[in-house]
């Protein structure tokens, strides 16, 4: 099994007190969950002397009555931008200075904003292979140079399991390991038929997806980015989740689990 390490440009920029950038790219019920976990790391690498998180969060979906309670949203927020809404939180009782981008983005406009990590929480399985293809053509643009790597945790879901993998999105040459993303994983995204279908009711949303599967989902995806900048290395990139079970299987840094799902390295 092997390990992957803290990227070194993280480490640089920590030293020189910058914040780590990370985009987050959908605010339903896995992405409410993801920002209220980065919020509390924000708070606690704040306390620990490091420069902590610069976050942005993107969607253009606005709240529906549905998303009340399952998701991180009051009555209160109904009809307004979901981004706004739990950015607004933030900033105004968290003193931070985060953004929210209230519209749906497209792989370009990522690139552009140039964050060091990127977290997918989204249904749709086209938008993963277009992000994907769309920076294994261009390179990271947006990156002060060349040689630095862009990170891509995604997360997705089903009713009562899902999984989350982190992979390389823009690969650095030097790099002697290359993490493979959900596309090299799972190919069949580029195939993949998205259901952009609203619920109509509480009990249609949780047919949909089972109370608690987001937050599952949405802490180990963050754990991944905690044991990189507080420890160092890890030695899985990713996890499945099964609620119904209570299991949580590990995705280990192995050559051999990946060729598994038909991924080769070089």
């Amino acid at each position: 099994m092997n390990r992957f390490d803290t990227p070194y440009q993280w480490i640089i920029q920590a030293q020189a007190n910058q914040k780590l950038a990370v985009m987050v790219l959908g605010a339903g019920g896995t992405g409410c969950e993801v920002m209220d976990q980065l919020f509390r790391m924000h708070l606690t690498l704040l306390g620990l002397g490091h420069p902590g998180l610069y976050v942005v969060l993107a969607d253009g979906d606005q709240v529906s009555p549905y998303n009340v309670g399952r998701q991180r949203f009051w009555p209160y927020d109904v009809g307004r931008n979901k981004a706004e809404v739990i950015i607004d939180r933030y900033v105004q009782y968290g003193g931070v200075k985060w953004t929210a981008a209230p519209h749906y983005l497209h792989p370009e406009d990522i690139l552009e904003s140039g964050p060091d990590l990127l977290i997918t929480c989204v249904d749709s399985g086209r938008l993963r292979w277009d992000i994907d293809k769309y920076c294994e053509q261009i390179g990271y643009s947006g990156a002060e140079s060349a040689d630095t790597p862009l990170l891509w945790i995604d997360c997705g879901n089903g009713q009562f399991d899902g999984q989350v993998i982190m992979g390389h999105l823009i690969h650095c040459p030097d790099d002697e390991l290359h993490l493979p993303t959900v596309v090299d994983l799972y190919p069949s995204l580029e195939h993949a038929e998205d259901k952009d279908e609203d619920s109509c009711s509480h009990a249609d949303a949780i047919q949909k997806q089972d109370f608690g599967i987001n937050i599952q989902i949405a802490s180990a995806a963050v754990n991944l980015l905690w044991r990189m900048l507080r420890h160092g290395t890890i030695e899985h990139h990713g996890a499945f989740v099964d609620i119904q079970s209570g299991l949580v299987q590990p995705m280990p840094i192995s050559t051999e689990q990946w060729a598994l799902y038909g991924y080769h390295t070089a």
